[in-house]
């Protein structure tokens, strides 16, 4: 999968060789210097496109931790609840795939590592991230409608409460996964996902 941003490669290369960076050392010990040695480009490069390492934090944060819509496969209306499911664990291995490309062995513990420190930097942080869960359960809510439309999930089932599950089971496995080398196994992820199926369907 490949990750395009609205700007040059310069700006992209800065906000993913800076997660990298940001993924294995406190915000607060990274210094301009480190960000010039990892991204090859100088000072001058960096602030024409963000004016403060913060302003590269904060657009780390939006494009890959609040705003994640690559890893939100859109829901397709014309297949299964279960299909759409699967689409969402291919699009977490296609995810892990990048990143491992790009040298990070575990998103999960990435991710986890920038949203904590940025818990005790960022004012907004804790809010950014309970909009980002609304959002995905919003997207487990509608997963949950195609289920019940094309009958393959029982018609009573509460969609509010039932989704949280599907939220719990992702992001509880994920932090499960951070001791692990390389993150969670997808092929887990999607066997977990199929016993709730499985008790929604009963």
């Amino acid at each position: 999968m490949r990750y395009k941003d609205s700007n040059n490669a310069s700006k992209q290369k800065i906000l993913l060789e800076c997660f990298k960076l940001f993924a294995i050392k406190p915000f607060s010990n990274i210094t301009f210097s480190d960000i010039e040695k990892v991204t090859g480009l100088s000072r001058g490069a960096i602030l024409y496109h963000f004016k403060s390492k913060d302003q590269i934090l904060l657009s780390i944060i939006d494009k890959f931790i609040v705003n994640k819509d690559y890893d939100l496969p859109p829901i397709d209306a014309s297949k299964s609840m279960w299909d759409n499911i699967e689409s969402f664990v291919d699009v977490k291995q296609r995810q892990q795939d990048f990143f491992t490309s790009i040298g990070i062995l575990n998103i999960n513990r990435a991710f986890i590592y920038i949203a904590a420190n940025c818990m005790n930097l960022l004012n907004e942080m804790p809010r950014l991230t309970q909009l980002r869960l609304a959002k995905e359960k919003n997207y487990w809510k509608e997963v949950l409608l195609l289920g019940i439309e094309k009958q393959e999930i029982r018609n009573n089932i509460d969609v509010e409460v039932e989704s949280l599950p599907f939220l719990e089971i992702y992001y509880g496995y994920s932090y499960m996964s951070m001791t692990t080398s390389n993150g969670y196994d997808t092929k887990c992820l999607l066997e977990k996902f199929r016993n709730l199926y499985y008790k929604l369907a009963r």
